[in-house]
């Protein structure tokens, strides 16, 4: 997500961000959890994404039927 926003991945603790990018990554982030968990049963975003039999296809994948399902983003 992080590297969709600002185009790399960011560390929290050691970048300068902008307010409102950084609102809609933690936006991004709370809807596809609850996607993941009402669509999926996957209660744990870190954990699967970690697992090492979840694919970057399937990560890719995912984040794009997640869109694909948010009609009215917030920002």
């Amino acid at each position: 997500m992080e590297r969709a926003i600002w185009g790399k991945v960011q560390r929290f603790d050691s970048f300068r961000f902008d307010t409102l990018k950084l609102a809609e990554l933690i936006e991004t982030r709370r809807y596809f959890c609850d996607w993941l968990t009402w669509s999926r049963g996957i209660t744990d975003m870190v954990a699967w994404n970690d697992d090492p039999g979840t694919t970057s296809e399937t990560v890719a994948l995912l984040l794009r039927k997640a869109a694909d399902d948010w009609t009215e983003p917030p920002f």
